[in-house]
C-alpha cells in the first residue's frame, strides 16, 4: 500500500492511542497507595484504586455495593494477585484470572453485595506478610 501525501491512515492513529494508552497506565515511581478512610470514587459505576504493594493493599475499606470496577494497580516488584473473600469464609467470591507483573494495571468488574469481605493476595505467603485487608460494602444511598 503506497502512501499518498496529506493522507492519513487509521492505523497510525491506533498505534499512537495504543501507546499513549501504555504510557498512562505504567507504573508510576514513588506512587502512594490511596488511604484506606477514603471514599470510592462516585460515577455511574463506582471505580475502586487499587494499589498491590509489598505487603499491602491500598484500597478504600468501606465502598457501595453493586457494580464496582477495580482498577488493579501492581506498585510492587513482586507478582502481586487479589482475592475477595466474605468474611470467615474459605473460597474466594472474585480473583484475578493470574498474577499481575509489577508496573502493570488490570482493570475488572466486580458485582458486590453488601457485606463484610477480606481482600488478599495470596502469592507466595503474601497474604501471612500483612497482604490482606478487611473491607465493608454498603449498601448505596438512594
Amino acid at each position: 500500500m503506497r502512501s499518498q501525501p496529506g493522507r492519513r491512515w487509521p492505523s497510525a492513529r491506533l498505534g499512537v492511542t495504543a501507546i499513549t494508552a501504555v504510557a498512562t497506565l505504567g507504573c508510576t515511581p514513588g506512587a502512594e497507595p490511596p488511604r484506606p478512610d477514603a471514599p470510592a470514587t462516585r460515577a455511574a459505576v463506582d471505580t475502586v484504586e487499587v494499589a498491590l504493594l509489598e505487603y499491602a493493599i491500598g484500597m478504600p475499606t468501606r465502598i457501595a455495593a453493586g457494580n464496582v470496577v477495580l482498577r488493579l494497580s501492581n506498585q510492587g516488584f513482586e507478582l502481586h494477585n487479589l482475592k475477595v473473600f466474605p468474611s470467615g469464609a474459605d473460597t474466594p467470591i472474585w480473583q484475578t484470572a493470574s498474577d499481575i507483573n509489577p508496573g502493570e494495571v488490570e482493570v475488572v468488574s466486580v458485582d458486590l453485595e453488601p457485606g463484610s469481605y477480606n481482600v488478599r493476595c495470596d502469592v507466595a505467603g503474601h497474604d501471612t506478610r500483612g497482604m490482606h485487608l478487611n473491607i465493608e460494602v454498603e449498601e448505596r444511598a438512594p
